[in-house]
């Protein structure tokens, strides 16, 4: 018959009431067999408490830098540029510069509703094609990334040439 603790307490109180009757106690060896096994018991629940604060701390330590990576990349505000003339070819540079200066000037074709809409397709191919940049960086050169950025190149530069149609 196995002791617990319940059984013990009665044991000993019974037994401290009554001097006279100390056979209703259990041999010292089963008492000291219920201590070691609640002590083992106790040395398995630290041991697996132990296990378990340990991966949780190996969980932090490696989960919050990439929690911290995505969220900087994620909370990034957008900047819109505007007709970033350092990332096209030259020519394209100098006719964004040209239409700039156009536009300075106060030109009325620059207020035209198709001018203003071809400036905005530019800052947004411009706004893409920084984001192709960085996934390049991030991944290499991609097959299909550089697709892509051929693509938004060219149609940069339509939309650069037809800007310079309309001034």
């Amino acid at each position: 018959m196995e002791w617990n603790d319940q059984m013990m307490d009665d044991a000993l109180r019974a037994s401290a009431s009554s001097p006279d009757n100390p056979a209703n106690l259990p041999s010292s060896s089963e008492i000291w067999e219920a201590i070691h096994t609640k002590r083992k018991r106790r040395q398995t629940v630290r041991i697996q408490k132990r296990w378990a604060v340990a991966a949780t701390v190996l969980l932090l330590i490696t989960a919050v830098p990439f929690w911290f990576v995505l969220k900087k990349d994620h909370t990034r505000p957008v900047v819109q540029q505007k007709h970033s003339p350092e990332r096209m070819p030259a020519e394209e540079k100098e006719a964004v510069e040209y239409i700039n200066r156009q536009c300075m000037g106060n030109n009325i074709a620059c207020f035209t509703p198709v001018f203003k809409e071809l400036q905005a397709e530019l800052d947004s191919s411009s706004a893409a094609l920084a984001a192709i940049n960085q996934q390049i960086k991030l991944f290499g050169n991609d097959e299909q990334l550089l697709r892509a950025k051929t693509r938004i190149e060219n149609h940069q530069a339509q939309i650069v040439k037809a800007l310079v149609q309309i001034l």
